[in-house]
């Protein structure tokens, strides 16, 4: 079986257009796709994937030279689809945790215009522990950025059409802002100078954006079925669904340097990304944070298995249509057809989407996807959402289960040991807020986490949420 890299003959050095930090499943089915397709009309950009956290291997990439194969596979405009691409768009792979002044160079590229990331919703934050600049290597996304731009403003003295332009993928609200936010607080931090914070506030463009595409990544259960495909070996196989959407919030000065509107209404420059954010989050990534604690607690490991099983399908459509939808202020039909199509999405047979994969930082992801709607739920109802609440009685369950729980520790099942268990998960993790407390969800929700401890998942659901 012949290398991957000769799948690409001639593969050009393509100049980095592109810095990207992290090289994770969805950037690879996503931004990497984006880029690559656009390459072939033109668009010549080589990216520089960087490692965004140490401990983590790009080993595989690197190995690859960069080119790996992504299969887009699922339902379009009502008909099987199936395509499959050889993704060569990525120049270079850096660890800035082995070579710090490697990836400082790529400040220097002279064709260097787009940053995108994906570090998760736990990834743009502030570490004081990143306390100077020379305090290398950094480790939060924010400070690396920060030392990025700092190096790039240093080598162009300044210019003001050397500035860059930022699309974070995080899924959080005004994701470009707060990072822009948190660049900013760096620059005081470490004392960078005034005219350098005039110049990322002025001249490097921050975009707040939105991402929906599902990609399940590596096809682990049916590897075999795919590797008989290629003539290579390839061991960054990718999977995604044919369905893209990419809001971005800003001027339109971007396109000069990215010419998204080559991918029609699938790339979309708007003034207020709101209600496409509220849509997605609450819907499409709610529904994938209640599976990742029911379907867990079923022993199902898929997307696609929790829409087989009939118990988890009903949880999930029920939450969504009587719970999810009623706090989203925009028209009944237009939310049902989204509905719709996320289920099918979800449905997709063609995708292997490991609940383990969207369990990673579940209580933050709860707290980002779901508990806005909780809350948003109590105040139009004067009621607690039931099925929302089973799943954050799921959640704390499967997170306190190896810990001293009710049962190891030898005491009575009773509401009080339950109220306690939830109490101090709600104060560790800063899930309480005045609307919440007001409406006094802690006891319907510990005595949701005792049906389940007690009766067990299915017949405590049919006593919670009768």
């Amino acid at each position: 079986m012949q290398d991957l890299s000769r799948q690409v003959v001639n593969k050009a050095k393509l100049p980095i257009k592109v810095v990207q930090f992290g090289s994770g499943n969805f950037l690879r089915g996503f931004a990497d796709y984006i880029i690559d397709a656009l390459n072939d009309d033109g668009y010549q950009a080589g990216i520089a994937v960087v490692k965004n956290r140490p401990g983590l291997s790009m080993l595989d990439l690197q190995q690859q030279d960069g080119i790996f194969t992504l299969f887009t596979e699922g339902i379009k405009d009502g008909e099987v689809f199936s395509d499959q691409r050889v993704i060569s768009a990525i120049s270079t792979v850096v660890n800035p945790y082995d070579d710090y002044t490697e990836y400082l160079n790529l400040a220097t590229e002279p064709a260097l215009k787009l940053i995108v990331s994906n570090t998760t919703e736990a990834g743009i934050y502030f570490d004081p522990a990143d306390s100077a600049l020379d305090n290398t290597p950094h480790q939060c996304f924010a400070a690396k950025l920060t030392a990025l731009l700092h190096k790039r403003y240093i080598w162009c003295n300044g210019a003001t059409d050397k500035g860059l332009y930022i699309l974070p993928c995080e899924l959080i609200e005004n994701n470009g802002t707060v990072l822009r936010d948190l660049v900013l607080q760096y620059a005081t931090l470490w004392h960078l100078g005034e005219d350098f914070h005039s110049w990322v506030a002025q001249h490097s463009k921050f975009y707040n954006t939105l991402v929906d595409r599902i990609v399940s990544g590596y096809p682990k259960e049916n590897e075999m079925q795919y590797r008989a495909k290629l003539d290579y070996s390839d061991k960054l196989i990718t999977i995604c669904e044919p369905y893209l959407f990419w809001g971005i919030e800003g001027d339109a000065s971007l396109a000069t340097h990215f010419p998204f509107r080559q991918f029609g209404d699938q790339i979309a420059l708007v003034d207020d990304l709101s209600p496409y954010r509220i849509r997605k989050v609450r819907i499409l990534n709610g529904a994938h944070t209640l599976m990742a604690q029911i379907g867990r607690l079923r022993d199902l490991e898929t997307v696609g298995q929790c829409m087989e099983d009939s118990f988890t399908r009903h949880f999930i459509t029920h939450a969504i249509e009587r719970e999810i939808l009623p706090t989203i202020a925009l028209p009944k039909e237009a939310l049902q057809q989204y509905t719709d199509e996320v289920i099918d999405r979800f449905k997709n047979p063609f995708l292997r989407h490991y609940l383990a994969d969207i369990a990673q930082n579940t209580i933050l992801k709860f707290k980002t996807r779901l508990l806005p709607t909780i809350i948003d739920y109590i105040e139009i109802h004067t009621a607690y959402p039931k099925h929302l609440l089973f799943a954050l009685a799921a959640l704390i369950h499967l997170s306190t289960q190896n810990e001293n729980s009710v049962a190891d520790s030898g005491s009575t099942n009773s509401e009080k040991n339950y109220e306690d268990i939830v109490s101090c998960f709600i104060l560790e993790h800063d899930f309480s807020g005045r609307r919440l407390e007001q409406n006094n969800f802690l006891t319907p929700l510990a005595h949701a986490l005792m049906l389940i401890g007690t009766v067990g998942l299915q017949d405590g659901y049919q006593r919670f949420c009768r």
